[in-house]
């Protein structure tokens, strides 16, 4: 089983093509999106989420962090994402967030991707270019999950301006069961070319 794989590669500038290699049909359609100083990048395989260790104090540490990133590196493994479901970084500042991408992207070699669960566009687009300036490679987006969902046409318009203000792909993330995308939202979105990929 070869998995998933995120292709992204420049066909014309500032224009991106995204395929999701895991479905022949997707390989077809090619989603185009645009954006500004996106590098080309191939991430495929096993992608590792990193956990955030916390010393007895409840500070990050770095030292663990560092450990882990470059032992999934050694491991074999294809890229890292920070910020994952269980990285314990919901609700952290752009600058914290953008602190422990930095770390793990210094310690790793391999592509990084960055997870954020935003509360609202403006943090989306904090955390968005903390991670980009920290070196991610590609930007994860959860709709935001407070105790009244935006729906699929809102968080669309979070991600257009995501996209105007972050110089990443995006890919959305679909694993917050309190705001939980149904498949036909997730297909409306890849199709009006919101998104060229999610996560499940």
């Amino acid at each position: 089983d070869r998995g998933a794989s995120l292709i992204i590669s420049k066909s014309a500038p500032e224009q991106a093509k995204f395929i999701c290699g895991m479905h022949s049909a997707c390989k077809s359609a090619g989603v185009h999106a645009t954006f500004s100083r996106m590098p080309e990048i191939t991430i495929r395989g096993v992608i590792a989420a990193l956990l955030t260790p916390f010393d007895s104090r409840g500070a990050v540490d770095w030292e663990a962090l560092a450990d882990q990133a470059s032992g999934m590196e050694a491991a074999g493994v294809h890229a890292i994402c920070v910020g994952g479901t269980a990285s314990e970084l919901a609700g952290s500042t752009a600058a914290e967030f953008g602190q422990v991408c930095k770390s793990a992207r210094s310690a790793a070699r391999i592509p990084m991707l960055a997870s954020i669960y935003p509360d609202s566009t403006l943090e989306a687009i904090e955390l968005g270019r903390a991670a980009a300036d920290a070196g991610a490679s590609v930007l994860l987006v959860s709709q935001p999950h407070y105790l009244f969902q935006p729906g699929a046409d809102n968080f669309a318009d979070m991600l257009q301006q995501i996209r105007r203000n972050v110089p990443l792909p995006l890919m959305a993330v679909n694993t917050m069961r309190t705001a939980m995308l149904s498949t036909t939202d997730l297909r409306r979105l890849v199709e009006r070319g919101h998104l060229p990929y999610h996560r499940r």
